[in-house]
């Protein structure tokens, strides 16, 4: 935000392919105020050059965005005042997500911003039993401070639209992240504590 605090979102969303967005929803992290689920709608349009635009409507406000398509997903820039935020979405599998979309093993990143503006990223490795449960191994650097090769252990809800819940105990404690699926292979999350603001990506090996 403007204020200087980190933001961090995410969700899923369904649109028609017609300007509208139907129904979606979305994930806050707002300097450690996390609300989550909030439900939303919206529309967009596109430009013969390939610049779109799209608006969000929920129960938190209206978010406005420049969007362009890629090869990578869609691009997107936020044009509100009272946040600079950028991020990429992309398209979902088109047959619904069960347990068995987590399974396999899988690398996975995260760069958050902890208490006092201090930088924390990590990198880990899991292997998911496609039912509910998670074991890994995590490298943490917290603003310097080193943590090697530690436990990381998990569990996971299956939702049909790909929002999974994903709680994580690590050296850092519990981690409460909300992973958005791509597919089998792909998800994008965000963490949803009040002490670290992270995004992050989750990748099939």
């Amino acid at each position: 935000m403007l204020n200087g605090n980190p933001f961090a979102a995410g969700g899923v969303l369904t649109s028609d392919g017609a300007g509208n967005v139907n129904a979606g929803l979305e994930d806050f992290n707002d300097g450690g105020s996390v609300t989550t689920a909030v439900p939303f709608t919206g529309t967009y349009a596109m430009a013969a050059n390939g610049r779109g635009t799209l608006t969000l409507n929920t129960t938190a406000g209206t978010f406005n965005f420049v969007i362009y398509p890629s090869s990578g997903g869609v691009l997107a820039l936020e044009t509100d005042n009272r946040f600079v935020t950028s991020g990429t979405a992309l398209q979902q599998q088109t047959t619904p997500f069960t347990a068995g979309s987590l399974q396999g093993t899988y690398g996975m990143n995260f760069t958050a911003a902890a208490g006092g503006g201090t930088e924390l990223d990590s990198i880990a490795e899991f292997t998911a039993d496609g039912v509910s449960k998670l074991t890994g191994i995590i490298d943490i650097n917290n603003n310097g401070g080193i943590t090697f090769g530690q436990s990381m252990v998990g569990t996971f809800t299956a939702n049909a639209n790909g929002r999974f819940a994903l709680p994580l105990q690590t050296p850092l404690g519990t981690q409460n992240v909300i992973a958005y699926l791509v597919n089998g292979n792909r998800a994008l999350f965000i963490e949803a504590d009040g002490n670290l603001v992270a995004v992050g990506d989750i990748r099939h090996q």
